[in-house]
């Protein structure tokens, strides 16, 4: 995407909200995200901003993320000050169609990325509280229960890979393509675990699934894909911003709470523990199933992989640099690893 359109877009739908006539736009490509969004950052007058263009195939969907908007912005009055919420164009709408995308302006939210190489007990609580600040801000009055969809989506995508104790076509044409595929020769040394894996956890993962379907849970916006990359501290190791709500979508929050807990607590029980008192003393009129969060974890670790080899060796889907591809697909190696040896 050429720097000229993103400086139209800039020009023609938010140029109020910019004290000078040309802020400063650095083109940050993708970010190393996997949305396949584009991002600027712009920086005017000692206030930063990101413009963000969605994939072309997002188009179909600006009713979901008007929704999406409108969920951040209930949250947001409601005192989630951490979350990036999209900023109205000169239209009073949060979404702009222009050349056949669709963009947004939104807040560029300070700290960084940093549980990983500076992991603290206190960032961890301050993670899994300001999640269940989310979660209580974007209930609404109407709220059902019934079968989880997430849990409902992770059965149908095993019962494609695994059927009746044994691997289907659809596990044995990833198998294959993620092996031999030319294009992507870097994943053969990480798809033959990952599928070997596979084989020995699926049966448990299917059984553990399985009980899950029977298990009703409020239904809620929740935001989705929330892990370590989408939360950002300061430097006291405070929350200062959540970011990137692209899969945001209605399901129980321990979906959630499951996502966000198993990316900043891998396989560590006594972090785990920590994570869920922190966002069940957030959240206290919650019913906190911890075994149905470790059943989203378990399954997300399980698949994940699976989905991975699918998406670049079979549908050639180009997620730009493979190294962070890589970098996700040896986390998942090593989780599944532990995974085997627990069970």
């Amino acid at each position: 995407m050429k720097r000229d359109t993103a400086q139209q877009v800039v020009d023609l739908f938010y140029r109020h909200h910019f004290a000078t006539t040309s802020p400063a736009m650095d083109d940050l490509g993708t970010a190393g995200g996997f949305s396949g969004a584009n991002l600027w950052r712009i920086e005017d007058d000692g206030n930063s901003y990101c413009l963000r263009r969605w994939p072309e195939e997002q188009l179909d969907h600006q009713q979901r993320l008007a929704w999406i908007h409108g969920v951040l912005r209930q949250a947001r009055h409601a005192g989630c000050s951490f979350l990036a919420v999209p900023l109205e164009n000169s239209h009073q709408a949060t979404l702009t169609i222009y050349e056949g995308s669709l963009w947004q302006l939104e807040p560029w939210m300070p700290g960084h990325a940093s549980y990983w190489s500076q992991p603290e007990a206190g960032k961890l609580c301050s993670a899994m509280q300001a999640l269940a600040r989310f979660h209580l801000a974007a209930r609404s009055d109407a709220r059902s229960a019934r079968i989880s969809p997430g849990i409902m989506t992770r059965r149908e995508r095993l019962a494609r890979l695994w059927e009746n104790g044994a691997v289907t076509e659809c596990f044995l044409r990833i198998e294959s393509a993620s092996q031999h595929d030319l294009t992507a020769p870097a994943l053969r040394p990480i798809a033959v675990p990952i599928c070997n894996l596979f084989r020995l956890l699926a049966s448990e993962i299917s059984r553990q699934l399985n009980w899950a379907v029977s298990v009703p849970v409020e239904i809620q916006p929740i935001i989705g894909d929330i892990w370590h990359d989408h939360v950002l501290f300061d430097a006291n190791g405070q929350v200062s911003g959540i970011v990137d709500f692209g899969a945001m979508r209605e399901d129980t929050p321990l979906a959630d709470v499951a996502r966000l807990a198993g990316s900043l607590a891998a396989d560590d029980s006594n972090q785990w523990d920590a994570a869920l008192r922190a966002w069940s003393a957030a959240h206290p009129a919650a019913n906190l199933d911890r075994e149905l969060c470790h059943v989203f974890d378990r399954s997300t670790t399980v698949i994940s992989g699976l989905n991975w080899l699918e998406w670049i060796c079979v549908e050639n889907r180009d997620f730009g640099s493979l190294v962070p591809v890589m970098d996700r697909l040896r986390q998942i190696v090593r989780r599944m690893d532990f995974l085997a040896s627990s069970l």
